[in-house]
Protein backbone atom coordinates (compact mmCIF):
# COMPACT_ATOMS: atom_id res chain seq x y z
CA UNK A 1 0.00 0.00 0.00
CA UNK A 2 1.49 3.35 -1.01
CA UNK A 3 2.05 6.17 1.46
CA UNK A 4 -0.64 8.27 -0.18
CA UNK A 5 -3.21 5.45 0.00
CA UNK A 6 -2.18 4.63 3.57
CA UNK A 7 -2.92 8.20 4.68
CA UNK A 8 -6.25 8.64 2.91
CA UNK A 9 -8.00 8.87 6.28
CA UNK A 10 -6.62 12.42 6.60
CA UNK A 11 -9.14 13.37 3.92
CA UNK A 12 -11.93 13.33 6.49
CA UNK A 13 -10.81 16.16 8.82
CA UNK A 14 -9.69 18.22 5.81
CA UNK A 15 -13.09 17.88 4.14
CA UNK A 16 -14.71 18.74 7.48
CA UNK A 17 -12.65 21.92 7.83
CA UNK A 18 -13.52 23.05 4.29
CA UNK A 19 -17.24 22.35 4.69
CA UNK A 20 -17.36 24.06 8.10
CA UNK A 21 -15.81 27.11 6.46
CA UNK A 22 -18.29 27.06 3.55
CA UNK A 23 -21.29 26.17 5.70
CA UNK A 24 -24.83 25.56 4.53
CA UNK A 25 -25.55 22.57 2.36
CA UNK A 26 -21.82 22.05 1.72
CA UNK A 27 -21.88 20.30 5.10
CA UNK A 28 -23.82 17.50 3.44
CA UNK A 29 -20.59 16.52 1.63
CA UNK A 30 -19.33 14.81 4.80
CA UNK A 31 -22.59 12.91 5.17
CA UNK A 32 -22.64 11.89 1.49
CA UNK A 33 -19.02 10.72 1.78
CA UNK A 34 -19.99 8.34 4.57
CA UNK A 35 -23.43 7.21 3.41
CA UNK A 36 -22.90 6.88 -0.35
CA UNK A 37 -19.33 7.30 -1.56
CA UNK A 38 -17.52 4.90 0.79
CA UNK A 39 -20.13 2.10 0.68
CA UNK A 40 -20.22 2.48 -3.11
CA UNK A 41 -16.44 2.23 -3.42
CA UNK A 42 -16.47 -0.88 -1.23
CA UNK A 43 -18.98 -2.51 -3.58
CA UNK A 44 -17.07 -1.53 -6.73
CA UNK A 45 -13.58 -2.55 -5.61
CA UNK A 46 -12.56 -6.21 -5.57
CA UNK A 47 -12.19 -7.36 -1.94
CA UNK A 48 -8.84 -8.22 -0.43
CA UNK A 49 -8.18 -11.98 -0.45
CA UNK A 50 -8.36 -13.77 2.88
CA UNK A 51 -5.14 -15.36 4.13
CA UNK A 52 -4.40 -18.16 6.58
CA UNK A 53 -2.50 -15.93 9.00
CA UNK A 54 -0.95 -12.48 9.16
CA UNK A 55 2.78 -12.07 9.42
CA UNK A 56 4.47 -9.11 11.12
CA UNK A 57 6.53 -7.21 8.60
CA UNK A 58 9.83 -5.52 9.25
CA UNK A 59 8.90 -2.38 7.32
CA UNK A 60 9.50 0.18 10.06
CA UNK A 61 9.46 3.33 7.95
CA UNK A 62 5.85 2.98 6.71
CA UNK A 63 4.69 2.32 10.27
CA UNK A 64 6.42 5.49 11.50
CA UNK A 65 4.97 7.44 8.60
CA UNK A 66 1.48 6.18 9.44
CA UNK A 67 1.89 7.10 13.10
CA UNK A 68 2.94 10.59 12.11
CA UNK A 69 -0.21 10.78 10.00
CA UNK A 70 -2.26 9.62 12.99
CA UNK A 71 -0.73 12.36 15.14
CA UNK A 72 -1.55 14.78 12.33
CA UNK A 73 -5.15 13.62 12.38
CA UNK A 74 -5.35 14.44 16.10
CA UNK A 75 -4.16 17.97 15.42
CA UNK A 76 -6.47 18.45 12.42
CA UNK A 77 -9.48 17.21 14.35
CA UNK A 78 -8.66 19.50 17.28
CA UNK A 79 -8.54 22.46 14.88
CA UNK A 80 -11.78 21.37 13.17
CA UNK A 81 -13.51 20.92 16.53
CA UNK A 82 -12.46 24.37 17.72
CA UNK A 83 -13.39 25.95 14.38
CA UNK A 84 -16.75 24.21 14.47
CA UNK A 85 -17.50 25.38 18.01
CA UNK A 86 -16.55 28.94 17.09
CA UNK A 87 -18.66 28.81 13.93
CA UNK A 88 -21.90 28.05 15.79
CA UNK A 89 -21.63 31.08 18.08
CA UNK A 90 -24.72 33.16 17.54
CA UNK A 91 -26.65 30.36 15.82
CA UNK A 92 -30.02 29.31 17.19
CA UNK A 93 -29.96 25.85 18.73
CA UNK A 94 -33.03 24.87 16.73
CA UNK A 95 -31.53 25.95 13.39
CA UNK A 96 -30.65 23.48 10.65
CA UNK A 97 -27.21 25.10 10.26
CA UNK A 98 -26.34 24.40 13.89
CA UNK A 99 -27.24 20.73 13.65
CA UNK A 100 -25.57 20.22 10.27
CA UNK A 101 -22.31 21.61 11.68
CA UNK A 102 -22.64 19.54 14.83
CA UNK A 103 -23.53 16.29 13.08
CA UNK A 104 -20.80 16.66 10.43
CA UNK A 105 -18.21 17.10 13.18
CA UNK A 106 -19.58 14.17 15.18
CA UNK A 107 -19.64 12.04 12.04
CA UNK A 108 -15.92 12.58 11.46
CA UNK A 109 -15.21 12.01 15.16
CA UNK A 110 -17.22 8.80 15.19
CA UNK A 111 -16.03 7.47 11.86
CA UNK A 112 -12.32 8.34 12.07
CA UNK A 113 -11.67 9.94 15.45
CA UNK A 114 -12.37 6.78 17.41
CA UNK A 115 -10.57 4.62 14.84
CA UNK A 116 -7.39 6.70 15.10
CA UNK A 117 -7.67 6.85 18.90
CA UNK A 118 -8.13 3.07 18.95
CA UNK A 119 -4.98 2.57 16.91
CA UNK A 120 -2.96 4.86 19.18
CA UNK A 121 -4.11 3.50 22.56
CA UNK A 122 -2.89 0.06 21.53
CA UNK A 123 0.61 1.34 20.81
CA UNK A 124 3.46 1.03 23.29
CA UNK A 125 4.86 4.53 22.79
CA UNK A 126 3.89 7.08 25.41
CA UNK A 127 3.28 9.82 22.84
CA UNK A 128 1.00 7.53 20.87
CA UNK A 129 -1.08 6.61 23.92
CA UNK A 130 -1.27 10.24 25.07
CA UNK A 131 -2.50 11.36 21.63
CA UNK A 132 -5.05 8.56 21.63
CA UNK A 133 -6.40 9.50 25.07
CA UNK A 134 -6.43 13.20 24.12
CA UNK A 135 -8.53 12.38 21.07
CA UNK A 136 -10.94 10.38 23.25
CA UNK A 137 -11.36 13.34 25.62
CA UNK A 138 -12.34 15.53 22.66
CA UNK A 139 -15.13 13.03 22.04
CA UNK A 140 -16.16 12.88 25.73
CA UNK A 141 -15.32 9.16 25.95
CA UNK A 142 -11.98 9.06 27.74
CA UNK A 143 -12.84 5.93 29.74
CA UNK A 144 -12.85 3.93 26.47
CA UNK A 145 -9.08 3.42 26.65
CA UNK A 146 -9.23 1.63 30.01
CA UNK A 147 -12.29 -0.47 29.23
CA UNK A 148 -11.30 -1.39 25.69
CA UNK A 149 -7.69 -2.40 26.34
CA UNK A 150 -8.16 -4.10 29.71
CA UNK A 151 -11.85 -5.08 29.60
CA UNK A 152 -13.08 -5.71 26.07
CA UNK A 153 -9.99 -7.54 24.86
CA UNK A 154 -10.11 -9.87 27.86
CA UNK A 155 -13.88 -10.50 27.84
CA UNK A 156 -14.83 -10.30 24.15
CA UNK A 157 -17.61 -12.72 23.29
CA UNK A 158 -18.58 -13.28 26.93
CA UNK A 159 -21.64 -12.11 28.85
CA UNK A 160 -19.28 -9.97 30.96
CA UNK A 161 -18.36 -7.84 27.94
CA UNK A 162 -20.79 -4.95 27.41
CA UNK A 163 -19.30 -4.33 23.95
CA UNK A 164 -20.24 -7.76 22.53
CA UNK A 165 -23.73 -7.84 21.01
CA UNK A 166 -25.98 -10.86 21.43
CA UNK A 167 -27.75 -12.52 18.54
CA UNK A 168 -31.24 -11.04 18.22
CA UNK A 169 -30.29 -7.85 20.06
CA UNK A 170 -31.07 -4.62 18.21
CA UNK A 171 -28.43 -1.94 17.90
CA UNK A 172 -30.67 0.35 19.97
CA UNK A 173 -30.84 -2.16 22.80
CA UNK A 174 -27.08 -2.56 22.45
CA UNK A 175 -26.56 1.17 23.03
CA UNK A 176 -28.31 0.81 26.39
CA UNK A 177 -26.10 -2.15 27.25
CA UNK A 178 -22.75 -0.97 25.94
CA UNK A 179 -22.54 2.71 26.84
CA UNK A 180 -23.33 2.48 30.59
CA UNK A 181 -21.76 -0.98 30.75
CA UNK A 182 -18.41 0.29 29.51
CA UNK A 183 -18.50 3.14 32.04
CA UNK A 184 -19.10 0.67 34.90
CA UNK A 185 -16.42 -1.68 33.59
CA UNK A 186 -13.82 1.09 33.20
CA UNK A 187 -14.45 2.37 36.74
CA UNK A 188 -14.21 -1.16 38.16
CA UNK A 189 -10.95 -1.85 36.31
CA UNK A 190 -9.39 1.41 37.51
CA UNK A 191 -10.58 0.85 41.07
CA UNK A 192 -8.90 -2.58 41.18
CA UNK A 193 -5.70 -1.21 39.64
CA UNK A 194 -5.43 1.73 42.03
CA UNK A 195 -6.24 -0.24 45.17
CA UNK A 196 -3.58 -2.79 44.22
CA UNK A 197 -1.10 0.11 44.09
CA UNK A 198 -2.28 1.69 47.32
CA UNK A 199 -4.01 4.68 45.69
CA UNK A 200 -7.52 5.95 46.25
CA UNK A 201 -9.89 5.50 43.30
CA UNK A 202 -11.14 9.02 44.01
CA UNK A 203 -7.95 10.75 42.91
CA UNK A 204 -6.26 12.08 39.80
CA UNK A 205 -4.43 8.75 39.60
CA UNK A 206 -7.74 7.44 38.26
CA UNK A 207 -7.38 7.57 34.46
CA UNK A 208 -11.14 7.44 33.96
CA UNK A 209 -11.91 10.36 36.28
CA UNK A 210 -8.97 12.43 35.01
CA UNK A 211 -10.09 11.98 31.39
CA UNK A 212 -13.59 13.09 32.33
CA UNK A 213 -12.14 16.11 34.09
CA UNK A 214 -10.32 17.09 30.90
CA UNK A 215 -13.54 16.74 28.88
CA UNK A 216 -15.39 18.81 31.47
CA UNK A 217 -12.71 21.51 31.26
CA UNK A 218 -13.05 21.56 27.47
CA UNK A 219 -16.82 21.90 27.80
CA UNK A 220 -16.42 24.82 30.21
CA UNK A 221 -13.91 26.38 27.81
CA UNK A 222 -16.36 26.07 24.91
CA UNK A 223 -19.04 27.74 26.99
CA UNK A 224 -16.70 30.55 28.04
CA UNK A 225 -15.48 31.22 24.52
CA UNK A 226 -18.56 30.57 22.39
CA UNK A 227 -21.53 30.58 24.76
CA UNK A 228 -24.32 28.06 25.08
CA UNK A 229 -24.16 27.16 21.39
CA UNK A 230 -20.47 26.26 21.73
CA UNK A 231 -21.18 24.11 24.78
CA UNK A 232 -24.09 22.29 23.12
CA UNK A 233 -22.00 21.77 19.98
CA UNK A 234 -19.18 20.17 22.00
CA UNK A 235 -21.52 17.85 23.92
CA UNK A 236 -23.68 16.89 20.94
CA UNK A 237 -20.80 16.16 18.53
CA UNK A 238 -19.40 13.78 21.14
CA UNK A 239 -22.78 12.08 21.52
CA UNK A 240 -23.11 11.60 17.75
CA UNK A 241 -19.57 10.22 17.63
CA UNK A 242 -20.23 7.78 20.49
CA UNK A 243 -23.37 6.43 18.81
CA UNK A 244 -21.36 5.81 15.62
CA UNK A 245 -18.62 4.05 17.62
CA UNK A 246 -21.16 1.85 19.39
CA UNK A 247 -22.84 0.99 16.09
CA UNK A 248 -19.47 -0.26 14.86
CA UNK A 249 -18.93 -2.16 18.13
CA UNK A 250 -22.30 -3.80 17.56
CA UNK A 251 -21.29 -4.93 14.08
CA UNK A 252 -17.83 -6.16 15.07
CA UNK A 253 -18.93 -9.01 17.35
CA UNK A 254 -22.65 -9.48 16.71
CA UNK A 255 -23.79 -12.94 17.79
CA UNK A 256 -20.29 -14.38 18.15
CA UNK A 257 -19.90 -15.96 21.59
CA UNK A 258 -17.10 -17.77 23.36
CA UNK A 259 -18.07 -21.08 24.93
CA UNK A 260 -17.95 -21.62 28.69
CA UNK A 261 -18.05 -25.26 29.72
CA UNK A 262 -17.36 -26.71 33.16
CA UNK A 263 -15.93 -23.38 34.21
CA UNK A 264 -13.44 -23.32 31.33
CA UNK A 265 -13.60 -20.33 29.00
CA UNK A 266 -12.84 -20.77 25.33
CA UNK A 267 -9.76 -18.88 24.16
CA UNK A 268 -10.21 -15.90 21.86
CA UNK A 269 -9.87 -16.97 18.24
CA UNK A 270 -10.37 -15.52 14.78
CA UNK A 271 -14.01 -16.65 14.80
CA UNK A 272 -14.95 -14.18 17.56
CA UNK A 273 -14.96 -11.04 15.40
CA UNK A 274 -16.44 -10.23 11.99
CA UNK A 275 -13.89 -9.55 9.30
CA UNK A 276 -14.15 -8.08 5.81
CA UNK A 277 -11.89 -7.73 2.82
CA UNK A 278 -13.71 -4.56 1.69
CA UNK A 279 -10.83 -2.45 0.41
CA UNK A 280 -12.15 1.04 1.15
CA UNK A 281 -13.28 0.05 4.63
CA UNK A 282 -9.73 -1.05 5.35
CA UNK A 283 -8.04 1.86 3.58
CA UNK A 284 -10.08 4.62 5.20
CA UNK A 285 -10.68 3.02 8.60
CA UNK A 286 -7.12 1.88 9.35
CA UNK A 287 -7.71 -1.82 8.77
CA UNK A 288 -10.87 -1.91 10.87
CA UNK A 289 -12.27 -4.71 8.72
CA UNK A 290 -9.41 -6.96 9.83
CA UNK A 291 -10.83 -6.96 13.32
CA UNK A 292 -10.41 -10.67 13.98
CA UNK A 293 -6.66 -10.40 13.42
CA UNK A 294 -6.59 -7.34 15.67
CA UNK A 295 -8.01 -9.37 18.55
CA UNK A 296 -5.31 -11.99 18.03
CA UNK A 297 -2.51 -9.43 17.65
CA UNK A 298 -3.69 -6.29 19.43
CA UNK A 299 -0.25 -4.67 19.62
CA UNK A 300 0.37 -4.82 15.86
CA UNK A 301 -0.19 -1.66 13.81
CA UNK A 302 -3.05 -1.85 11.35
CA UNK A 303 -0.61 -2.04 8.41
CA UNK A 304 0.40 -5.53 9.58
CA UNK A 305 -3.10 -6.99 10.01
CA UNK A 306 -4.80 -9.32 7.54
CA UNK A 307 -8.27 -10.49 6.54
CA UNK A 308 -8.16 -14.02 7.98
CA UNK A 309 -9.69 -17.10 6.38
CA UNK A 310 -10.72 -18.46 9.78
CA UNK A 311 -12.74 -15.34 10.64
CA UNK A 312 -16.45 -15.02 9.85
CA UNK A 313 -16.86 -12.60 6.95
CA UNK A 314 -19.34 -9.77 6.71
CA UNK A 315 -21.30 -9.64 3.43
CA UNK A 316 -20.66 -5.89 3.26
CA UNK A 317 -17.94 -3.46 4.29
CA UNK A 318 -18.14 -1.70 7.64
CA UNK A 319 -19.59 1.51 6.15
CA UNK A 320 -22.60 -0.30 4.70
CA UNK A 321 -22.90 -2.73 7.62
CA UNK A 322 -23.22 0.13 10.11
CA UNK A 323 -26.16 1.58 8.17
CA UNK A 324 -27.75 -1.85 7.80
CA UNK A 325 -27.56 -2.30 11.58
CA UNK A 326 -29.80 0.75 12.04
CA UNK A 327 -32.67 -1.19 10.41
CA UNK A 328 -33.08 -4.24 12.71
CA UNK A 329 -35.40 -6.36 10.49
CA UNK A 330 -32.97 -6.10 7.56
CA UNK A 331 -29.96 -6.64 9.82
CA UNK A 332 -31.45 -9.79 11.35
CA UNK A 333 -32.48 -11.12 7.93
CA UNK A 334 -28.91 -10.77 6.62
CA UNK A 335 -26.85 -11.57 9.71
CA UNK A 336 -28.74 -14.16 11.74
CA UNK A 337 -28.30 -16.93 9.13
CA UNK A 338 -24.57 -16.17 9.08
CA UNK A 339 -24.41 -16.35 12.88
CA UNK A 340 -26.28 -19.68 12.79
CA UNK A 341 -23.80 -20.98 10.21
CA UNK A 342 -20.92 -20.01 12.49
CA UNK A 343 -22.54 -21.84 15.39
CA UNK A 344 -22.86 -24.96 13.23
CA UNK A 345 -19.16 -24.77 12.41
CA UNK A 346 -18.38 -24.65 16.12
CA UNK A 347 -20.64 -27.63 16.86
CA UNK A 348 -19.06 -29.72 14.11
CA UNK A 349 -15.57 -28.83 15.30
CA UNK A 350 -16.16 -30.39 18.74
Amino acid sequence: MSGMTRNLFLLYPLVLLVTLHLGGYYLLVVIILNMLVMPGLDLLAAPEPAVAASRPRAAVAPREQTLRAEHGFCLLFLVALGYGAASVRGLRLDSLEFWLRTYATGLVGGTLGFVVAHELIHRRGRLDRCCGVALLTLLNYGHFRVEHVFGHHANVGLAEDPASARRGQTVYGFYLQSIPGQVRSALAIETRRLRARGHSPLSLHNQVLSSWLVSLSLAVGCYGLWGLAGLCFFIAQGLFAVLILETVNYVEHYGLRRQVRAGRVEKVSARHAWSTGARWTNRMLLGLGKHADHHLNAARPHTQLAHLQAAPTLPLGYFASAFLALIPPLWFAVMDPLVAAQQEVVEHAR
